[in-house]
């Protein structure tokens, strides 16, 4: 029986309550016995205790702790970058707020085989996450590279182009190709710019069958909320949880988009916001 050895990658900062819980949904997979893993925590500068309380009840956990200006982005280029040294078969993403149903991580990686045996350009896996409220799909894969197309998962695995990085499993391969995630992205984009260089250089990625834990959906809009002042939804606009301008730019630039085009219009809905909701709720009628 061969060994698959995995490294979890997470990244934290400030959300003890949610860590701890996704970390008891991790503990608790039923794993087939040749599934290892083995977990790489950046606690991004944490004041509410997150790491004292990992110690504690997990104290196998690698924690790796920073002074707070990394973001996801930068939490999970340090963790993988701590990992890469002990040579793993897959790395696994996942988000601190996602709580993992408990045979998810079991069913990903015999997943994973079975795509590796039919697609020889089989390369990452993404697990699609769920409101625990209504079941509604809140993260998983996408079939364009404006994060709009969003696939349902259903009974098998399905291609997809990119996809939000809450739950992924990214094999040796794709790592050894493209390296980690991109250091031009400090918090969001980083996730779905991976899926496309992964897509670039040849490697197919795949949505899950089914739903493969729940998480509730915290993106972050405040940079065209109309309810919020000019000034404010400027600042949230070029702040790393907004939609910063040059970060915009690098992924339109780098993914075939029309960067001024995608410049244009996030400016536009932050100085437009009541016209950009009239739009888009017009968009959805029809």
């Amino acid at each position: 029986m061969k060994i698959i050895r995995i490294a979890v990658l997470m990244s934290c900062h400030n959300r003890k309550e949610e860590t701890i819980n996704c970390l008891t949904s991790l503990f608790n997979q039923k794993l087939y016995p040749d599934n290892l893993f083995d977990v790489y925590l950046v606690d991004d500068g944490s004041t509410d205790g997150t790491s004292i309380e990992v110690k504690e009840r997990y104290p196998t956990i690698n924690i790796i702790e920073d002074t707070g200006s990394l973001f996801w982005g930068g939490g999970m280029r340090l963790a993988w970058t701590v990992a890469m040294r002990m040579n793993y078969d897959y790395y696994f993403w996942l988000n601190d707020d996602v709580v993992l149903f408990e045979d998810s991580i079991s069913k990903l990686i015999m997943s994973a085989l079975e795509l590796k045996e039919n697609d020889k350009h089989f390369g990452i896996l993404v697990g699609s996450t769920c409101d625990p409220s209504n079941r509604k799909l809140t993260y998983g894969g996408f079939n364009d590279i404006n994060g709009k197309s969003r696939l349902v998962p259903n009974n098998s695995a399905q291609l997809c182009l990119t996809f939000n990085g809450n739950i992924v499993i990214v094999t040796k391969e794709v790592f050894l190709k493209i390296g980690n995630i991109s250091s031009d992205f400090k918090h969001s984009g980083g996730d779905m710019d991976y899926g496309l260089r992964a897509k670039g250089v040849g490697f197919n990625s795949y949505i899950a069958a089914g739903f493969s834990g729940y998480c509730v959906n915290h993106i972050n809009q405040d940079w065209h909320n109309p309810g919020i002042s000019f000034i404010k939804r400027w600042k949230h606009l070029h702040s790393p949880k907004g939609q910063p301008p040059k970060e915009v730019y690098i992924y339109a630039k780098r993914h075939g988009k029309f960067w001024f085009s995608a410049l244009l219009k996030n400016y536009l809905n932050m100085f437009f916001p009541t016209l950009y909701f009239k739009i888009k709720r017009l968009k959805e009628k029809l």
